[in-house]
């Protein structure tokens, strides 16, 4: 934005022209700080992870010794501070420093800002960092990167505004309070999903305990149906219950056939653009990709289950597939027993360990399954599709609010660097009758405090009346 369309009396300075000395660092890098020097308790270390758009997140905590503290003592950070992540792909990571429990130092890739208190509102400078448009500007000068990172000197040229003093106070203060607001809103939809998630979970465990249809059963089971104290103990809690009329307790190799072969070898070679037959890769989605090699086509016609080593998803697959990456279990519930559906169920609620394959089937083959007659089976399925189609329309949304939360924020944020959130101080001056101190004031006599007189005709300083003229 050029000087001409800002508001009256306010400025445009680089974020260099405005700091403390030695006002911006980042952290160490390297050997300087290893991953062996983290501790337990002692020093904190700020980083990348604890910095979000607007807000430091405290979940991730890592410390480092006192005494290792003393070597890195240049990179401490003190409340008040602004932190700005390097990595810009997204919205700017950029928040204050909050009043930690011990000294801390930012790690690397976090860049400490410290404003002279004179020139510039911290919280100011810190909602307009975290505008889109500071991304899009960072950005425009990086090429060639995968993943777009800034350098401490592209920080320091960065142009920002500077209303007067005052003004900066004002919009920082209604800024927060709106977005306080709707942090809270969005705090709420967040809890909202949280509920959704448990209401799946809730849905499974009642699916698969026989609750969900329970109009469909007769008297409660007698002992035919219960398990021995030993395979109790064995199984856990799932296998605990007592299961109701005409369901039985299945195993894992009663209910499935393993498909999964690991001498067929998938080389990254072997993937096209547009092959013929779909492939099981690894991730956290185990997304598809494609090969044109017939011998690796499984027997198995679909539906049929995977899941992988590196991930606790558990994909449905409704096409033929062959196998995949090294880690891919691909599983075909035996028909006989299991709808593929409700095997797909019982799978997701049976709660696999959090990761490593050979755990994976460890715990598969140490489980005991809940079967109900394939018919009731059919109308669980039924029942939990219907139950998670009013869940998904609540959670689109829930999504969209999110979604609207977001931009309002970005909005908020825009009009307060327009000038349009709080009365101007030009315009407070000009309805009190008093003079103020424009920023373009106050630039030049923080270069005249930092260079010392110019040669030469001497900028004339000092106040502007309430009609701009000094």
């Amino acid at each position: 934005m050029s000087e001409e369309d800002l508001p009256e009396g306010w400025s445009v300075a680089k974020i260099d022209d405005l700091l403390q000395p030695g006002g911006l660092f980042d952290g160490p890098f390297g050997s300087n700080l290893k991953t062996a020097d983290y501790t337990d308790a002692g020093v904190r270390v700020v980083r990348l992870e604890n910095l979000a758009n607007l807000s430091f997140v405290e979940g991730k905590r890592t410390f480092i010794s006192r005494t290792k503290y003393e070597s890195l003592r240049k990179h401490t950070v003190v409340a008040g501070d602004i932190l700005f992540g390097s990595f810009v792909d997204g919205l700017p990571r950029v928040c204050i420093v909050p009043q930690l429990e011990t000294p801390a130092i930012a790690k690397a890739d976090c860049f400490c800002i410290r404003t002279r208190a004179d020139a510039m509102d911290c919280s100011f400078l810190t909602y307009q960092l975290g505008r889109s448009s500071v991304r899009d500007t960072l950005t425009e000068e990086i090429h060639g990167a995968t993943r777009p990172r800034i350098t401490t000197k592209q920080l320091r040229d960065l142009q920002v505004m500077v209303p007067p003093l005052a003004e900066q106070h004002r919009i920082a203060e209604r800024v927060e309070m709106l977005l306080a607001h709707l942090n809270a809103t969005h705090s709420r939809l967040a809890r909202i999903s949280a509920v959704l998630k448990r209401f799946r979970q809730a849905v499974l465990a009642a699916a698969t305990s026989g609750k969900l249809t329970q109009e469909w059963l007769r008297e409660p089971s007698s002992s035919e149906n219960a398990l021995h104290p030993e395979v109790l103990l064995e199984h856990g809690e799932w296998a605990s219950e007592i299961l109701p009329e005409r369901w039985r307790w299945t195993s894992f190799e009663e209910s499935f056939v393993d498909l999964t072969d690991s001498k067929r070898k998938l080389r990254q070679k072997d993937y096209e653009p547009a092959g013929v037959y779909p492939v099981i890769d690894q991730g956290e989605e185990l997304v598809g990709g494609f090969t044109s090699r017939a011998d690796l086509v499984s027997k198995a016609s679909p539906p049929a289950i995977v899941f992988g080593d590196h991930t606790r998803c558990v994909k449905w697959i409704e096409v033929p597939f062959v196998q995949g990456a090294d880690g891919v279990r691909v599983l075909l519930p035996r028909e006989d027993v299991l709808s593929a559906r409700y095997a797909f169920f019982a799978l997701k609620a049976c709660g696999l360990p959090d990761k490593g394959y050979s755990r994976h089937m460890r715990f598969l083959r140490a489980t005991m399954f809940p079967r109900p007659p394939i018919d009731e089976q059919d109308e669980i399925v039924r029942r939990i599709d219907a139950l998670y189609r009013v869940a998904d329309a609540i959670e689109k949304h829930v999504a969209a609010a999110t979604t609207v939360t977001e931009k309002l924020r970005q909005a908020i944020l825009a009009r307060a660097l327009r000038g349009n959130l709080v009365p101007t101080e030009a315009e407070l001056a000009s309805r009190e009758g008093r003079d103020y101190e424009p920023a373009s004031a106050l630039l030049s006599r923080i270069r005249l405090e930092r260079n010392g007189p110019a040669r030469g005709p001497k900028e004339r300083g000092g106040l502007w009346t309430r009609d701009g003229k000094r």
